[in-house]
């Protein structure tokens, strides 16, 4: 019986001093998209199709300001794409969803 418990204790120890606690998990690296500066042109786009992605929110942020913001933080709305792609607001996402 002690030689079980001596052999469960050094399998234990083993497996926890193996696995990693978080420390070496790679955090993602956002890259900001290129096409950041698209993002008034898009906001004006989409509110000339009617869409309602072009529209302000309701807490008075632009959808300029909203498009530049996700940009920033590494999350693409491809407004370059938008502006070249989209011909009615169906399009946008089989057109120009984050890739």
């Amino acid at each position: 019986m002690c030689k079980k418990i001596v052999s469960l204790v050094f399998v234990l120890s083993v497996f926890l001093t193996a696995c990693p606690h978080g420390q070496n998990i790679p955090k993602p690296d956002p890259k900001e998209p290129t096409d950041t500066e698209w993002c008034d042109a898009a906001c004006t786009h989409l509110k000339a199709l009617g869409c309602e992605e072009g529209e302000d929110f309701s807490d008075g942020e632009t959808c300029t300001e909203f498009c530049i913001k996700t940009q920033v933080s590494g999350h693409a709305l491809s407004p370059k794409c938008i502006v070249e792609k989209v011909k009615k607001c169906e399009d946008i996402a089989p057109l120009c969803e984050e890739q």
